[in-house]
């Protein structure tokens, strides 16, 4: 699957583009955050909305539901160091 960067430091997949509007983020995404932390997942109009994942930059993710780009509910972390994961 091909990328496209569709603004800066987000890019979506082209198998997962939807039609988006005046450079809202919509459909299944990547964000680099300036700490070089990493969030894929869905979002709806800007807002992360759906299944995400965050991936930190020492190597230990969270995966849950995003709701007003918050997580929202069970959340799942994953500790690196120790291979062990942690439902919240």
């Amino acid at each position: 699957i091909k990328n496209t960067v569709m603004e800066k430091n987000i890019i979506t997949t082209k198998k997962e583009e939807r039609e988006c509007v005046e450079n809202v983020k919509c459909g299944k995404g990547k964000y680099i955050y300036p700490d070089r932390n990493v969030f894929e997942g869905e979002y709806n109009k800007n807002i992360k909305n759906g299944e995400g994942k965050i991936f930190y930059k020492n190597g230990n993710s969270m995966k849950g539901k995003f709701l007003d780009g918050k997580f929202n509910g069970q959340m799942c972390f994953f500790n690196k160091r120790e291979n062990d994961s942690t439902f919240m």
